[in-house]
């Protein structure tokens, strides 16, 4: 049980960071957040994961091509990268909004 909820909160962090870089690339700005910012909406989500957790998982795929850097102030997204997305935009918006729904039920 605890692989699956470890390997979840890792895909649903990855769709919360693409959904953030692509409305980065949308507004046209830096590709960054306030860490306490970022561990706010993921809890919001429903993905409960403190600064640690974080820096670790950025780290490790899918999140290593997403995130640039974790630090106590901001959380940097790899606007740059010519990898492919972990999952389309589209992909990423729904699992957001699903999350959201699910979390908006507690």
């Amino acid at each position: 049980m605890k692989l699956f909820e470890v390997y979840g909160s890792e895909h649903e962090l990855a769709a919360l960071v693409q959904y953030l870089i692509s409305r980065s690339e949308d507004l046209g700005t830096k590709g960054k957040v306030g860490t306490e910012s970022f561990l706010k909406m993921a809890d919001n989500l429903g993905v409960n994961v403190s600064m640690s957790q974080l820096q670790s998982m950025a780290q490790r795929q899918p999140l290593s091509n997403m995130i640039a850097d974790v630090n106590p102030q901001h959380v940097s997204f790899d606007l740059t990268s010519t990898k492919n997305p972990t999952m389309s935009v589209d992909k990423a918006r729904k699992t957001v909004d699903s999350m959201a729904k699910r979390a908006m039920k507690r």
